[in-house]
């Protein structure tokens, strides 16, 4: 499995990228308030480097967990 789906042993169980991508998600929720703007209007793009090795088990560890809370369209992954 790739590195970032694994669980690291913390009490919450996550994944590394579930970890991350709950930082984005505070991240533009700060943004947002900051710049006076609705909520969900800051949306940060997430560029997940994969290989041929990793990319399909990446891409459906995204889809399996609603990606997180992101949005399918921030989240863009490459070789």
């Amino acid at each position: 499995a790739p590195k970032g789906c694994y669980n690291i042993g913390l009490p919450s169980q996550k994944s590394l990228f579930h970890l991350q991508a709950e930082r984005l998600l505070r991240l533009q929720h700060l943004a947002a308030a900051e710049t006076k703007r609705k909520p969900g209007a800051v949306v940060i793009p997430w560029y997940i480097m994969t290989s041929e090795f990793t990319d399909a088990e990446t891409r459906a560890h995204f889809a399996d967990h609603h990606f997180f809370g992101l949005r399918t369209d921030q989240v863009l992954f490459f070789q």
